[in-house]
């Protein structure tokens, strides 16, 4: 019997968790003789609705957000979604020289200027290119310390003091030249946005030299930013905290002169950081769909960041019949509607499912861990994908369900609900309007594959 190699690692792994189980998996590319007779089945009942998510992790021990969103979208079907970004400061190990001494007595240097620079994240744009942003610069009241799990609903303290702020329409493709300070050639650099911040946040630290060159005293003065942008139209922009070091990404840079001298000073924008999310759905569209089966049959919302969910409930993964089944291919397939709005808020291009464990927290499915940690994506889909039907071209997401089912037709207290979400939904603003179950031409369906 010929064996792909996925299939093959897959079964390892099934053999493992489900070594005692009746219903067993075969794996839709395994070869099937002709003596196992194959069954197929996709009208099953499935009710849904969609549910609000408070908040999102922003923040654990195990991971950093790379990535953060800031700009504001008021969307008429899902309503308003905002993003700042919260980030710390940290100063360098070898400190300016902003006192020195010439001719035997003591100079201060002079602060030519200070500048944030941040490097864009392409792939956190959503809504209107074409709109301007009015970014503001905000220093914290107290440094980020996270020593536990953070969550999106968390908005650290502001100090009155606006450090910056300018107004500017992203732009990922073009280049900024750039002339450091004390040469002469000019260097040009992509997905950079430079803020201007008021040259005071740098004279003080010459004023008092402790302010920078004393750790303790710097995180008091300067513990961290808060980035918050307000677009005139509907838009959201990211930064993307990986950007390498060498490059003068990421960073507050304090342009100096000292003596002749024209030199700089980088104070690095990392270390913890979190995105605070805000979602308002008084007067949407969704609003009355919360939480309604009745309404979820026909019609369900999913958005990235702190926006809602789907959760589903298939009847048949608690049903005995197919204890004593070969499961060859468990799937969930469902269409995406593309409303008028769809030219400016493009649909989620990927999602994951979740069950709920004995606690009542929603982790991802076996197939969905197993994809992404063992073997490759393609195994568990999620993808949204083009299909043609009546010479149509919808959006739809397929997502493999084959382990969590079999563990459900195992299980002695199955639980039959599964939770949609968008894939990275924590850096993902997109938002997808999904036909329900019960829709006459586009529904919702689980489509299982057996065998005996």
């Amino acid at each position: 019997m010929k064996i792909l190699f996925k299939s093959l690692i897959t079964l390892v792994v099934f053999a493992i968790i489900f070594s005692c189980s009746k219903s067993t998996f075969v794996g839709s590319d395994l070869f099937v003789p002709e003596s196992i007779e194959l069954f197929f089945k996709d009208d099953f009942e499935i009710t849904a609705k969609t549910i609000k998510t408070d908040s999102v992790v922003t923040f654990d021990l195990l991971s950093y957000m790379s990535s953060l969103i800031c700009g504001k979208i008021e969307d008429p079907v899902f309503g308003t979604s905002e993003a700042e970004i919260y980030i710390d400061l940290h100063v360098a190990s070898d400190y300016p020289p902003f006192n020195y001494i010439e001719s035997g007595s003591v100079k201060e240097v002079i602060i030519d200027s200070v500048v944030l620079v941040l490097g864009y994240d392409p792939a956190t744009f959503y809504g209107d290119s074409t709109v301007s942003h009015d970014v503001e610069v905000s220093l914290l009241q107290r440094e980020l310390i996270f020593k536990d799990t953070v969550y999106s609903n968390f908005s650290p303290a502001v100090t009155s003091t606006i450090l910056g702020r300018k107004t500017f329409v992203p732009n990922y493709s073009d280049s900024i030249k750039v002339v450091e300070a004390g040469d002469t050639t000019t260097t040009a650099y992509s997905q950079m946005l430079r803020i201007r911040l008021d040259n005071s946040f740098a004279e003080a630290m010459v004023a008092d030299t402790s302010l920078i060159n004393t750790d303790t005293k710097f995180v008091k003065y300067a513990p961290g930013l808060r980035i918050k942008s307000t677009p005139n139209g509907n838009s959201f922009w990211g930064i993307d905290t990986g950007k390498t070091a060498t490059a003068p990404y990421n960073s507050i840079i304090i342009y100096y002169t000292k003596g002749l001298e024209k030199l700089s000073y980088r104070i690095f924008v990392d270390g913890e950081r979190t995105n605070y999310f805000k979602n308002d759905y008084v007067s949407s569209q969704i609003e009355p769909f919360f939480g309604s089966e009745e309404k979820g049959d026909s019609l369900l919302f999913m958005q990235g960041m702190a926006g809602p969910d789907i959760e589903i409930n298939i009847p048949a993964l608690a049903d005995p019949f197919y204890n004593d089944f070969l499961i060859n291919k468990a799937e969930l397939e469902f269409f995406v509607l593309e409303d008028e709005n769809s030219s400016l808020f493009d649909p989620l291009e990927s999602v994951v499912l979740y069950r709920y464990d004995s606690f009542g927290k929603a982790i991802v499915t076996e197939d969905v861990y197993i994809a992404f940690s063992v073997l490759q994506d393609e195994s568990f889909d999620g993808l949204l994908k083009n299909r043609i039907i009546d010479g149509k071209t919808l959006k739809k997401y397929s997502a493999v369900m084959s382990v969590h089912a079999l563990r459900m037709f195992n299980s002695a207290n199955p639980d039959t609900r599964v939770v949609i979400s968008a894939r990275n939904k924590k850096i993902r603003p997109n938002r997808s309007i999904i036909y329900g179950p019960g829709h006459s031409k586009y529904p919702m369906k689980f489509k299982l594959t057996y065998s005996k």
